[in-house]
């Protein structure tokens, strides 16, 4: 199943450039999970965590929109909200281990 995390304008307003657990992207992960224990980070990709697992991001091109939307947002240049889609699978919201 997919699951659809929308980052609201009070993420972006609210979030803190730059820092990987209180960003945009972040919050709305806190919101939609109910936990503080997110983090946003970039390696040859975008990696979102909840806890010590990471979402599985539904396809290259939502990558692609998240890299570019951290970039933005990180550059302090003008970002809308947005949704990211994420696979679950049934039972559970998570696939790999940090």
């Amino acid at each position: 199943m997919i699951r659809f995390i929308e980052v609201k304008k009070k993420h972006i307003s609210n979030g803190i450039r730059g820092d990987n657990c209180n960003c945009a992207i972040a919050l709305a992960l806190a919101d939609e999970y109910k936990t503080l224990d997110v983090s946003v980070e970039m390696e040859d990709g975008p990696l979102l965590y909840v806890g010590d697992k990471i979402l599985d991001i539904a396809g290259s091109e939502m990558a692609d929109d998240i890299d570019l939307f951290i970039e933005d947002f990180d550059y302090n240049n003008e970002v809308e909200p947005f949704t990211i889609k994420v696979y679950e699978e049934v039972g559970t919201w998570v696939t790999q281990m940090r």
